[in-house]
């Protein structure tokens, strides 16, 4: 998963996990220490970063931006308040009344999977979230 903003750019492995109920993430940067762990579930939201990742990630916004990639389309228009979601078999667009769209681009059809990379595109937070994906394995 690569965060780029501005000038700034954060490469990191991550282990994700999807459920309908949870989100858990597992961020390790290019040296392997352990730079974020995210999880979301119906009993909150709890999250731990390294003193060393920059102030451009934060771990509510990596959370939104997740919800926004890989949340089902149902219950992610229940969580946007003010805003609308259009989509086509490889996109979604998210507009809202202040500021540019959001898009997300996939070489995958979600909710069908998600191994392939996708790319979110925010140019109010002029930030670009680009990830490719890969089946975990038990080896």
């Amino acid at each position: 998963m690569s965060v780029n903003s501005g000038s700034h750019k954060l490469i990191v492995q991550a282990r994700l996990q999807l459920a309908d109920t949870e989100i858990r993430m597992v961020a390790l940067d290019m040296l392997g220490r352990r730079a974020m762990d995210l999880r979301w579930g119906v009993d909150g939201f709890d999250s731990n970063t390294a003193d060393w990742l920059p102030d451009l990630v934060q771990p509510e916004s990596v959370l939104a931006d997740l919800v926004l990639i890989y949340w089902p389309l149902d219950k992610l228009q229940a969580l946007l308040r003010g805003a609308q979601i259009s989509t086509a078999p490889d996109a979604r667009l998210i507009h809202r009344d202040i500021g540019p769209d959001i898009r997300i681009d996939y070489d995958f059809t979600p909710g069908v999977s998600y191994v392939g990379s996708v790319t979110l595109r925010d140019p109010m937070r002029h930030l670009t979230v680009e990830i490719q994906s890969a089946e975990a394995t038990n080896e």
